[in-house]
């Protein structure tokens, strides 16, 4: 089975963020579907998108990158099943999650 996961990168610094894309394209079943440089850009992308991944620094300008996964689980989904992969500066969590 081919299956590709879709992943949103937030990252305010573009060296980092550029990276994070490279590294991620590098694999054939990971699409990058889009970036955001803060968590309001990243909420506003969230109202028309969708990602099964989503990377986010976890010191965005506006706020923490904890904070802005509960806004996405909040704001756009109903239930929520993650699992999480962190490490000091990132953390990654697979949404496999229902829409409201």
């Amino acid at each position: 089975m081919n299956t590709v996961s879709s992943v949103f990168v937030i990252e305010d610094h573009a060296l980092t963020r550029r990276g994070i894309q490279v590294t991620l394209e590098s694999d054939p079943h990971i699409e990058v579907v889009g970036e955001a440089l803060s968590g309001q850009e990243a909420l506003d992308w969230f109202e028309s998108h969708d990602a099964d991944l989503v990377t986010v620094d976890l010191s965005l300008p506006d706020m923490s990158g904890f904070e802005l996964i509960a806004r996405i689980h909040e704001d756009h989904r109903s239930e929520e099943h993650t699992s999480e992969l962190q490490s000091p500066d990132h953390l990654v969590c697979r949404l496999l999650l229902e829409k409201k």
